[in-house]
């Protein structure tokens, strides 16, 4: 079956797991942004340390994000909506904005040092990353680079990092496709390939699934059959 293409050109079903735990400090980011000042974020290099619920720390009620439409109506019916009205407007929807990012910060795993460490596999995070991150990987889940060596390893992951963007396979967005190339990057020293290990680490998280969509599927059509053996 052939990938699908999204409206903006990429695959559909290109692997993100090593884009999931950058996504979801952007998420948190995203709602933070909608009622909390601005300089008091990027204060925070963690996200999840945004001190959001401190009152100062809010946005005026003239810059909290209600949406265009809602500012509109609020302008074009003032004399209706009241004085009272409109407060109580902005505090349920401040309130609404605190209840969405406590919740994210209780439920969303940003201290999984597992989905921290796979994050390896994300070409723009190769400087962020430390080096030991994919020996815990590797000490944790051995089957992923077999019987070779972890101080290999992480020989390979740090001539990996120390190279530059123009050394390495072009990224745009697939991830899968750059370490198939990467995996395929001759060692001039020797005759093997130079990122054999730490492309065969980083393609055993690739087939991690993006999300629950294909299990959903494959119940949604067990249940069928079910009920088609019924009938």
């Amino acid at each position: 079956m052939d990938d699908k293409i999204s409206p903006t050109g990429k695959l559909a079903d290109a692997s993100k797991i090593g884009l999931l735990h950058e996504q979801i400090k952007r998420l948190l980011g995203i709602f933070l942004k909608r009622f909390v000042k601005t300089s008091v974020i990027v204060a925070h290099t963690d996200v999840t340390q945004v001190p959001f619920d401190v009152v100062y720390h809010f946005l005026p009620d003239d810059k909290l994000v209600v949406g265009l439409p809602c500012r509109g109506y609020i302008a074009d019916h003032q004399d209706e909506i009241g004085v009272e009205t409109e407060k109580k407007l902005y505090r349920t929807a401040r309130n609404f904005y605190l209840k969405i990012v406590s919740k994210i910060i209780d439920k969303f795993p940003f201290s999984d040092t597992t989905l921290q460490d796979i994050a390896f596999i994300n070409p723009r995070m190769k400087t962020k990353i430390v080096s030991d991150s994919v020996t815990k990987l590797a000490t944790r889940f051995p089957q992923a680079i077999g019987c070779e060596s972890t101080s290999e390893l992480l020989d390979q992951f740090t001539e990996y990092q120390l190279l530059s963007p123009d050394d390495l396979p072009t990224f745009d967005q697939d991830i899968s496709s750059f370490w198939g190339e990467m995996a395929e990057v001759d060692d001039i020293f020797n005759d093997k390939k130079r990122f054999n290990i730490l492309s065969n680490l980083a393609k055993a998280f690739l087939v991690l699934p993006n999300s629950n969509a294909d299990c959903e599927r494959a119940f949604s059509i067990i249940k069928k059959d079910i009920h088609r053996i019924q009938i």
